[in-house]
């Protein structure tokens, strides 16, 4: 009888990588709902569904779908940016690290523009 080894396959998955898969699961889904209510909905909509909007955005749901739609497609498309990059060979000097720090900025600029003020 041989010996066999078995090896189990960790998946090293960093929270970075989380939240891009997040963001682009996120923009696939929700950004033709929001590209249809910012193209056709609001210029012609009345003043009555202006206001259903801004009632919406008022209410902590409606500030969490805002947040979300603000940062997650941030971090998604920072990740496509440095895949452009490396697609054409253009390597910038921490281009990893540049592009989670600006996610992550404007993510903390959308929680304090939505939650703190």
């Amino acid at each position: 009888m041989t010996k066999q080894t078995v090896t189990t396959k960790q998946s090293h998955i960093s929270p970075t990588i989380g939240l891009i898969k997040l963001a682009s699961l996120w923009f696939a889904i929700f950004a033709p709902v929001v590209l249809f209510i910012i193209i056709f909905v609001i210029p012609n909509g009345d003043v009555r569904t202006l206001s259903h909007i801004l009632k919406i955005t008022d209410t902590m749901l409606g500030k969490i779908f805002l947040f979300f739609m603000i940062s997650l497609p941030s971090w998604y498309a920072f990740d496509r940016i440095l895949l452009i990059f490396q697609r054409f060979q253009i390597y910038p000097k921490r281009g990893k690290l540049i592009s989670v720090f600006i996610a992550s900025i404007w993510t903390l600029h959308a929680y304090y523009i939505l939650f703190m003020r």
